[in-house]
Parts: structure tokens; C-alpha cells; sequence
């Protein structure tokens, strides 16, 4: 069994006890070890992999602490914003004396932090709370379900977020617009501005870096920081509403952000796919928080293809004839795309040296793939380079 104090409030401290019944006698020198879900329990300033401290319970209802345990192995590991998480804790000598079989063993962890983002997942996460002898070879082992919902800050999320792009087409170059207002706090003055964007959303348009503007006073935003990691491009800056103290609540920051562009395909509408803005205080204590925004427009992917012409070098019939197509893309193209060809129906028929070059006579990767009409088995319904 598994519980967390005062709930699950997101970003704030906790503690988590822990109540297992062995199968199987421990000796003194026997050991458990447990393994946290990725991303759940934070050291407790987020930034540097602080010790967590360990305490025996007499019992998991009264939490009544027995004595604290300094026999601690403790591993951790970063998320995609650089912030330590409890990966696994190894508690050595939990029985000095030797504890029998079926006997139940309670501990406490504290203090850790929250989780900083909102996730929707939590309930469903598994702990690996294991034995382990001297040598250590696994004696019991057994996976538990926390089941625990993320409560958001009193106050949050923001009154409201939205991001908007100025093109919509993939891999166009675009500015993305962003406003956020806090309804029912204030800004706190020096505050940071920290978005959480996915690369399934943006990428960086080049390598001169980003720039923030305050789109009311169409201004730019100074020391606007951009960090990047396998999932989100990772923006920050300090607040520009205060004026000597915290800004007054009710307060909307309206901006922009030029130097990204849009993915070369349109995401998912799911989770992973929507952006995070977080207000930071001292760049690590998150006091407010928005997810889910997705930006608007989607990116479109239906484009039409210009200058197209298609030549072949002989119009006899019968005779093999090379076709030559050109055509202009509209947007970048990665790396990966495929171009889908359909012939209209007896215009061509596939010979045994078909194949697919680019204008350099280079030999492109083309399959073909013909009509299925049982009379006339050679001609050539589509191909794919």
C-alpha cells in the first residue's frame, strides 16, 4: 500500500508511506528497494539531486515515526526540463535483528517535491517495491498502483491561454502569438514566463535563435532564453507587467515569438502534443501553470504543388519511353517524404528495366504498383519514390 500526504497538490511537498507484507524472512543484511515512476517524485528543490530522508513507521495509520533510516542509497534521474526525480531508493538493514515471514514493514519518504507539470496519468503508474539480499539477488518483488490524481495550485489553472501561429502550412516559417491572464493571483514581480512547446507543434526556424516581443508596447522582451530537449523547445523569460511591485491581478501578457516554425505534419490532438506555460518564481518554484493549449490554426497539410510539367522522350506507341516530371513544393520537405504518382488508366505499361532516377541520374527508391485488371497485367496504375 502506498499513500501521500494532503493529497497530490502539484508542485508542493509531500510525502509518501509505504506499508509491504513479506512472503519470504529478511535477514540483517538484507535490503528494499523501491522503484518511483518516471517523473513523480522530485528532489526538493528540483534543480540538484538532494537527499531525501527516510523514517521506520510503527504503523501506517497513526505514521507514528520509529526511527529515521540512514542506511539510503538513493539514484536520480532527470526529466526533459533538467529537474531530478527519484529514480530508486534502496533502504539497507531495514532489519537489524531479522524480521520473519508475513511480517508487515512500514516506511515513510519525505520531503520530496510534486510533480510540476499537470498529468493525467498518475493513476495508473506502477511502483516496483522489491527484496534484496546482500548479493543483491531479488527475494520478493511486487508492483503497486498508487492511484493518485495531480491537483492543480489553488488559484490555477490561468483564467486563460491561448497560442496562435500566423502561417499554417508545414515547415513554414511563422510567429506565434501568446496570451495568458492571471484572473484570481498576481504576477509576481521577476517572475518567469517559461513555455513548454513540443517539437510535434514548432521547431526552430534557424540557427540565430528566437525573439520575444511584448506585442502591447511592441517592444522586445530582453534575455528571452531558449533551451532544448528530444520532446519541447523550452522558452523562458522574466515577466514585463511589473512596475515596482507584483503585477495587479486580472493582469493579461500578450506576446510574441519569432524564429520557430511549424512541424512538417499535422499532430495528433492529444496531450503530449499541447503546450505548457508555467510562472516560475527564482527560475524553479512554479506557482502557476497551464497545459493542454493547442495552436491555432492546425498546421495544414493539404498544399497544392505548382509548375508541374511532364514530358516523355517518344510518343511512338509500343516503344519504351523515359517520362520526365518536374513540379515546385510550396514548403521544406523532410527527409523522409515520399512522392505518390497516379498514371491515368492504358497511358503507360511497366517494362522490365522500369525504374526511378532524379535529374542527376541518380537511382531513386521506387516500387511500382499495377492495375489488378486480369487482362492487361502490365499497366501501370500508381508508383511511389
Amino acid at each position: 500500500m502506498i499513500k501521500r500526504s494532503n493529497g497530490v497538490l502539484q508542485a508542493t511537498d509531500s510525502k509518501m508511506y509505504f506499508q509491504i507484507r513479506i512472503k519470504t524472512p529478511l535477514t540483517s543484511t538484507d535490503k528494499i528497494q523501491v522503484e518511483f515512476p518516471a517523473n513523480t517524485v522530485y528532489s526538493s528543490n528540483y534543480d540538484s539531486s538532494v537527499d531525501l530522508n527516510a523514517y521506520k513507521l510503527n504503523n501506517l495509520e497513526s505514521k507514528t515515526r520509529d526511527s529515521q533510516l540512514s542506511s539510503l542509497t538513493q539514484t536520480f534521474k532527470t526529466d526533459d526540463q533538467s529537474k531530478y526525480y527519484l529514480a530508486t531508493l534502496v533502504i539497507s538493514s531495514f532489519c537489524p535483528s531479522g524480521c520473519p515471514a508475513d511480517s508487515y514493514l512500514y516506511f515513510e519518504v519525505d520531503t520530496f517535491q510534486n510533480p510540476l507539470r499537470l498529468r493525467s496519468d498518475l493513476n495508473t503508474l506502477l511502483y516496483t517495491i522489491s527484496t534484496v539480499d546482500s548479493n543483491n539477488y531479488f527475494i520478493d518483488q511486487s508492483t503497486l498502483n498508487a492511484k493518485y490524481v495531480l491537483v492543480p495550485l489553488s488559484g490555477f489553472p490561468l483564467a486563460s491561454a491561448t497560442l496562435g501561429r500566423a502561417l499554417s502550412t508545414v515547415n513554414a516559417a511563422t510567429l506565434v502569438t501568446v496570451s495568458l491572464k492571471a484572473a484570481t493571483f498576481k504576477v509576481i514581480k521577476d517572475s518567469q514566463v517559461n513555455l513548454m512547446i513540443p517539437l510535434s507543434q514548432f521547431l526552430l526556424a534557424s540557427t540565430s535563435g528566437l525573439t520575444c516581443t511584448n506585442t502591447v508596447s511592441n517592444t522586445v522582451i530582453p534575455n528571452c532564453y531558449l533551451t532544448q530537449t528530444a520532446t519541447h523547445l523550452n522558452v523562458t523569460f522574466t515577466e514585463f507587467c511589473s512596475s515596482g511591485s507584483d503585477c495587479s491581478v486580472d493582469t493579461t501578457l500578450a506576446f510574441s515569438i519569432s524564429g520557430l516554425k511549424n512541424a512538417p505534419y499535422n499532430p495528433s490532438p492529444s496531450f503530449a502534443n499541447s503546450v505548457t506555460i508555467n510562472l516560475l518564481q527564482d527560475y524553479r518554484h512554479l506557482y502557476a501553470s497551464v497545459s493542454g493549449i493547442f495552436p491555432t490554426p492546425n498546421i495544414k497539410t493539404s498544399l497544392f504543388l505548382t509548375d508541374l510539367s511532364m514530358t516523355r522522350s517518344s510518343d511512338v506507341a509500343g516503344t519504351e519511353t523515359t517520362l520526365t516530371m518536374r513540379f515546385r513544393v510550396p514548403v521544406d520537405l523532410p527527409t523522409s517524404t515520399k512522392v505518390f504518382l497516379q498514371l491515368p488508366p492504358y497511358a503507360f505499361y511497366k517494362s522490365s528495366t522500369s525504374k526511378c532516377q532524379n535529374e542527376n541520374g541518380k537511382d531513386l527508391t521506387c516500387s511500382f504498383q499495377e492495375n489488378s485488371d486480369p487482362s492487361d497485367t502490365r499497366r501501370i496504375n500508381s508508383y511511389v519514390s
